[in-house]
């Protein structure tokens, strides 16, 4: 017979206590922090952090300043410092290497997007649902700030639109102003899918925000051009590459709206899923993710100066019953630009990262993430770093 190492270690006297005492420090040394790239030891802001036990934020979340770590998150926090009145479970947690310090302030809403920090270093976000509202009879949007300095949100304003709100806020931040949008709520499949959206200035009254009509999609900042990039056509559950190029136009912080200049055209004019995800460097340079038209092949597209480099997926047939079946194609998201722009991140599949050297696109770390299933909030801190948030206040760190 063979036992079990655990049943081996009873069989040879050790008792039960000094069992429970291993498993603990096993355990203890799962929560231990990881300090940061170049620290000897996990900063006291860290531990702050940590006694927290919040959620990962997922996408709620923005970075001020990576080196040192600036960051804000919308999430649920299990160990609040102080106890929680009125409705809503978010917090807003602010994370500021600079100072060594941590803040933790609960927020009303329950359907937030578009957080971000203000040039004054007051941080702002939207609002589409509050816990305690009647039961999907909201037709306003909302922003919220917590002021440098405060200890409370703050109410900036409201603006009415003419559908039921729900969940969903999408933002582009551009220089000097953004775009938001809001979604309805989505009954059932039946349901209407209707959005609105706001040319929104930190500066102004939230009321006073522009509402912009004939666009479908927002999809990036030209930090060069100093415009929107918007697309005509409406994202849909299922994308489709189409044969004709999609209607792409410039879109400025006053509203107007032109024509892409002809470069900038050229280059778009190769992608033709109209559900393609982009992601611009401050340099410019341009990732975008698509399907390839016919068969549903993921690839990233890269625009590097006057190059054009292509990230192919990865294919399977592991799972094919048969040898006519067809490849499994693993899925691919352009991620974030180092600040530099000489690397870029991609996700493949739902689980490993890539960081390109965008210089020769060779990969110079690889790593699988942990807790993938959660969708852990990854980025970089430099050229040769990258953090991960993870579940129970807790970040991970890569180099190379």
């Amino acid at each position: 017979m063979t036992y079990h190492p655990f049943m081996r270690s009873l069989s040879r006297g050790i008792s039960l206590p000094a069992i429970a005492i291993a498993i603990a420090l096993a355990l203890a040394a799962c929560q231990t922090l990881q300090p940061l790239p170049g620290a000897s030891a996990p900063a006291l802001w860290q531990k702050r952090f940590q006694a927290l036990n919040c959620w990962n934020p997922r996408s709620g979340h923005h970075l001020r300043s990576a080196e040192p770590l600036v960051a804000a998150m919308l999430t649920v926090c299990q160990r609040m410092p102080v106890k929680r009145e009125g409705s809503g479970w978010e917090t807003l947690v602010i994370l500021d290497a600079r100072r060594d310090e941590v803040k933790a302030v609960p927020v009303t809403s329950i359907y937030s997007g578009g957080l971000h920090f203000t040039s004054q270093g007051d941080v702002v976000w939207y609002s589409s649902g509050k816990s305690g509202e009647a039961t999907r009879t909201q037709k306003y949007v909302e922003a919220y700030a917590l002021r440098n300095g405060e200890s409370e949100e703050r109410l900036l304003g409201r603006i009415e639109v003419p559908f039921l709100t729900g969940p969903g806020i999408g933002h582009v931040e551009g220089e000097g102003c953004r775009l938001v949008w809001f979604q309805s709520y989505l009954a059932d499949e039946k349901s209407p899918r209707v959005q609105q959206m706001f040319l929104v200035n930190d500066d102004e009254p939230f009321e006073s925000a522009k509402r912009v009509s004939d666009v479908g999609r927002a999809l990036f900042w030209d930090p060069l051009r100093r415009h929107f990039v918007i697309q005509k056509e409406p994202v849909r559950v299922l994308g489709l590459s189409r044969s004709v190029p999609l209607d792409r136009k410039a879109l400025d912080c006053s509203g107007k709206m032109r024509d892409l200049d002809a470069e900038l055209d050229r280059r778009l004019a190769l992608v033709t899923d109209e559900n393609a995800h982009y992601s611009i460097s401050r340099q410019g340079d341009l990732a975008v993710g698509w399907e390839l038209a016919g068969n549903q092949e993921p690839e990233i597209i890269v625009f590097h100066g006057d190059r054009v480099h292509r990230i192919a997926s990865r294919r399977s047939y592991a799972s094919c019953p048969d040898m006519g079946c067809e490849p499994f194609f693993a899925p691919l998201f352009a991620g974030p630009w180092s600040s530099s722009g000489d690397h870029l991140m991609v996700d493949t599949g739902f689980a490993s990262v890539e960081v390109y050297r965008v210089a020769d696109m060779q990969v110079v770390k690889r790593w699988v993430m942990k807790d993938a299933g959660d969708f852990p909030v990854h980025g970089f801190l430099n050229d040769h770093a990258a953090y991960q948030f993870n579940a129970h206040s807790r970040m991970s760190f890569q180099t190379w």
